[in-house]
């Protein structure tokens, strides 16, 4: 299953980043800033939320994506770092919530600790009264109920913060040679088949072409396992040695790394002041992390309206830097 990553707003506004699930119809959330620019259908889609941390400008949609789902069966996960769940007990408790018997929205929240997380439930039937549930133990990461791998590691922002990194389950890509060779048409059942192989249900068979095929002969004439990726979104926190020998346990190699650039290098003493990053100090990582490339993100609004001087800075240490993808562009 392939993440497709997009920045909701511009580069200089507030960071939040949508990612739809191949062949799913869920969405997942990188932080929520302002999510005015997400269309009512995407919002409704996403069911996990991942915060760094709860300045206004990383949890600030939190109220409008609660409103959309209001309405809505299912659960609404945040996972983020140690206190959390104070955070979103806050925000439910500046509202009255005496009309909503009828509602079936629970908000669950996963607070990631350094050995454990903590899990509360928030029953929209019961006016959002904090449910504690289990403290599980953890070994630096959580495997999400679709197959992906969340690790996590500690930033330095004054507050607790959290980088993620999300790692792809291994694919079943369909070999178009042989899938020639097998001489059918390719047809929903090839979809059929990838999920049965991704779910190791191999027994049975499969309608192709009008015969009656094995699912296991099918997969290991026409089916490549292909690693999944890894993709990690890193921002609010310094460069120094600690957080880079953080990030490297956890994201090295990376895939695609999301990377804040809040200010140009001639402004570097102000970036250690306020606990951020250069776009030059978001290329020294991705050299760091062995990535493939680096989308910057949450500049310092004095740079509004123009990415040139960022990409030019990053692309001097990491030639593979590239204009992050925009929700709503003509490719999405």
């Amino acid at each position: 299953m392939r993440l497709e990553t997009q920045l909701v707003n511009a580069p200089w506004e507030d960071p939040a980043v949508f990612l739809q699930l191949e062949g799913k119809s869920l969405a997942w959330l990188i932080d929520c800033g302002t999510l005015t620019s997400l269309r009512p259908r995407d919002l409704l889609r996403v069911n996990r939320v991942f915060l760094t941390h709860a300045h206004i400008d990383h949890f600030i949609g939190f109220d409008a994506l609660l409103r959309m789902h209001l309405g809505s069966p299912g659960a609404l996960t945040f996972y983020g770092p140690e206190g959390l769940t104070a955070h979103v007990q806050g925000r439910l408790a500046g509202y009255a919530w005496n009309l909503v018997e009828d509602s079936e929205l629970t908000l669950e929240v996963c607070e990631i600790l350094p050995h454990q997380v903590r899990w509360t439930r928030f029953a929209c039937r019961r006016r959002f009264a904090a449910e504690p549930g289990p403290h599980d133990a953890h070994e630096g990461f959580l495997e999400l109920p679709e197959g992906v791998i969340l690790r996590f590691a500690w930033m330095e922002h004054g507050v607790p913060c959290l980088a993620w990194v999300l790692e792809e389950p291994d694919m079943q890509a369909v070999d178009p040679e042989a899938l020639r060779a097998e001489g059918v048409p390719p047809g929903p059942w090839l979809s059929e088949l990838k999920q049965k192989a991704a779910a190791g249900r191999l027994s049975g068979h499969l309608e192709v072409g009008g015969r009656s095929v094995a699912v296991r002969d099918l997969a290991e004439r026409l089916l490549r396992s292909r690693p999944g990726r890894r993709l990690a979104y890193v921002t609010d926190t310094i460069f120094n040695k600690k957080t880079v020998a953080a990030l490297r346990q956890v994201a090295r190699p990376v895939d695609e790394l999301w990377c804040e650039a809040s200010y140009l290098h001639l402004q570097r003493d102000k970036a250690r002041e306020n606990l951020h990053m250069t776009a030059r100090q978001a290329g020294r990582l991705a050299v760091e992390l062995q990535a493939s490339k680096l989308h910057l993100f949450h500049y310092s609004r004095r740079y509004q309206k123009d990415s040139a001087p960022h990409l030019a800075e990053a692309r001097e240490v990491f030639p593979e830097t590239l204009e992050p993808p925009r929700y709503g562009s003509p490719a999405s």
